[in-house]
């Protein structure tokens, strides 16, 4: 998994590229991280996303709990075919703005 980093303004994108699985443990305390930065809205750019686990999902629901306390919101943007699909089924497509 592959981060790159973009900010604009109050909204921080996080473009992420590869596969979400287990081996991205850490992404959901960098997620959480970034959420302390000075921005209102923290968007994951997941256009190049071949696949998410239930790992992957957890770290970005992590970073979505927080983001509910700190009063900032956290939005999937741009998910590939397969990332959609995903959020499809878990019914979280609405929760992150898809």
């Amino acid at each position: 998994m592959k981060l790159t980093k973009k900010q604009d303004r109050d909204i921080l994108t996080i473009v992420l590229e590869g596969s979400l699985d287990q081996d991205c443990s850490a992404l959901g305390k960098k997620l959480e991280n970034f959420l302390d930065e000075n921005i209102n809205v923290l968007e994951l750019d997941m256009e190049n996303v071949s696949y998410i686990s239930s790992a992957g999902l957890v770290a970005i629901i992590s970073a979505h709990k927080k983001a509910l306390k700190l009063t900032k919101k956290v939005l999937v943007v741009n998910p590939s075919n397969r990332v959609r699909e995903v959020f499809d089924v878990v019914k979280l497509s609405r929760l992150f703005g898809l």
